[in-house]
């Protein structure tokens, strides 16, 4: 993550989300936000609750999830952390330019509220 940072120019304060594996809230814990230094809110670990782990996609889902649903805006930076096989992690920070207005039909589901009530207003 720090050097997908370095090369971004960013620091971790400035990515507006952090989309991480949905792997379960103790291997999130221990594994992602404690060593990131970063808290839940910051992830879509609520909405990932819901979807479960779907391999290789759940950054890809969590993007497309923060997109249709206007929780990107342009000039946002999101990080992508993926883990593969034999522990090895990826990282890569997208900046957002433009979220077309048309997106908001492929939300994916949800059965409960993904943010709580205090992070929903941005």
């Amino acid at each position: 993550m720090d050097e997908a940072l370095r090369d971004a120019g960013l620091q971790l304060d400035q990515l507006r989300w952090i989309l991480l594996p949905h792997y379960g809230r103790h291997l999130l814990d221990t594994q992602c936000l404690q060593p990131l230094g970063i808290t839940a809110e910051r992830t879509l670990c609520r909405a990932g609750d819901q979807w479960g782990h779907i391999g290789p996609n759940d950054q890809i889902v969590g993007l497309a999830h923060l997109l249709t649903r206007g929780a990107v805006v342009p000039g946002d930076h999101v990080a992508l952390l993926g883990i593969g096989i034999g522990m090895t992690w990826t990282a890569a920070v997208l900046r957002i330019d433009a979220v077309p207005l048309s997106l908001g039909v492929l939300a994916p589901p949800l059965r409960w509220p993904w943010r709580a009530p205090a992070d929903a207003q941005r």
